[in-house]
């Protein structure tokens, strides 16, 4: 019984190295920018505007979540200096740590993130 628990924990910890490894390696800011690229072009055929938008940073610790920068839909073709919209940073995130028992529905462990100027 003892042998088995060994390799379980060891098995365990190859898995956790592994898992480490790989978010601590790959580019997952590069990649969702690279689909952010592919897919702009159709969003901007589908709304009929130029649409630009800056890069988007991934978080995942101590919250998972990204913060995209500098949003930009133009508006109509008669006014093209005009931004419809402009955004300056979306920040999402999603709490893990989120406890549904508690009477307020969450128990943060950090503060809750200021708003920038």
């Amino acid at each position: 019984m003892g042998k088995v628990l060994k390799v379980l924990i060891a098995l365990a910890a190859l898995a956790l190295a592994g898992a480490g490894a790989f978010v601590a390696f790959f580019d997952f800011d590069g990649a969702i920018n690279a689909q952010k690229d592919k897919y702009l072009p159709e969003v901007e055929k589908m709304l009929g505007r130029k649409v630009a938008v800056g890069p988007v940073k991934t978080t995942f610790l101590p919250v998972l979540g990204a913060e995209v920068k500098d949003i930009v839909v133009q508006g109509p073709a008669s006014a093209p200096a005009d931004a419809l919209l402009k955004l300056g940073d979306v920040v999402f995130q999603v709490d893990l740590s989120r406890d549904e028992r508690t009477p307020e529905g969450a128990r943060r462990s950090r503060a809750p993130a200021q708003r920038r100027a």
